[in-house]
C-alpha cells in the first residue's frame, strides 16, 4: 500500500515508531518525497495489519490505498532556508505561500517555530524538481514589498531526499550554540551538534 507521512517525520524514525507500536513486519519503505510505500516483510496481510491498528496508523500516514501503476511519479524532500522574512510575518501561514513554487510545504522545523533564531526559517517540501533549489521572489506585506530568498539546505549528495535520512541537529536550538564544556572555557562553540 502506498501512504502519504502526516508529520514529515524521516522514513528511519516512521519505521521504529510502527516496530515500538509492536508491528516488527511491517516494513516502511520511502518512494521520494513524504510518499512510502508500506508492506509485510512476513506472511501477513498488510490490509489485516493495517485495519486492525487503524487508529495507530491512522496517526503517521495518510491518503492510503493500493498500489498501482500510476504511482510512478517521484518526488524527494528537500530542506529550504527561507531568508528575509519580517518577524510581523513569521507564521506558518506565511510559510506556507513561500512554498508552492518549490513544491508542497510538509512542516517548518521547531526551531522555526518556537522563533529561537529569526535570520532564516527551516521548512521542508516535497518537491518534483531534481536541482537544488534556489529561488527569490518579491512579496508584499502590509503594503511593503521583501524579497524573500528560499536556498536549499544540501550536502555531499545533490538532490538528496530529505525523507530518507533524519532531521539534522541544526533544527535544535541547542545546536546552533553549545557551551564548549569539555574545554572548561564556558565559552560557546556554533555548529556542534547535539549528541
Amino acid at each position: 500500500m502506498i501512504a502519504r507521512v502526516i508529520a514529515g517525520d524521516s522514513a528511519l524514525d516512521l519505521q521504529q515508531r510502527v516496530e515500538d507500536a509492536g508491528f516488527p513486519n511491517v516494513v516502511v519503505t520511502p518512494m521520494g518525497g513524504d510518499r512510502v510505500f508500506l508492506n509485510c516483510s512476513g506472511d501477513e496481510d498488510i490490509w489485516q495489519v493495517f485495519n486492525g491498528a487503524l487508529h495507530f496508523f491512522a496517526m503517521l500516514f495518510s491518503n492510503i490505498h493500493k498500489w498501482s501503476e500510476a504511482e510512478v511519479r517521484y518526488e524527494r524532500g528537500a530542506w529550504l532556508r527561507v531568508y528575509g522574512i519580517p518577524v510581523h510575518a513569521w507564521n506558518e501561514s506565511f510559510f506556507r505561500l513561500c512554498a508552492p513554487e518549490n513544491g508542497r510545504f510538509i512542516r517548518a522545523d521547531e526551531c522555526t517555530i518556537d522563533k529561537a533564531r529569526l535570520d532564516f526559517a527551516r521548512i521542508l517540501v516535497s518537491t518534483s524538481q531534481l536541482e537544488i533549489l534556489n529561488t527569490s521572489s518579491e512579496v508584499v506585506i502590509d503594503g511593503r514589498k521583501y524579497i524573500i530568498k528560499l536556498v536549499e539546505e544540501w550536502g555531499c549528495h545533490l538532490g538528496e531526499d530529505a525523507f530518507m535520512t533524519e532531521v539534522d541537529s541544526v533544527s535544535t536550538p541547542e545546536a546552533v550554540f553549545q557551551p564548549n564544556v569539555e574545554e572548561g572555557l564556558g565559552r560557546g562553540s556554533r555548529g556542534v551538534g547535539v549528541g
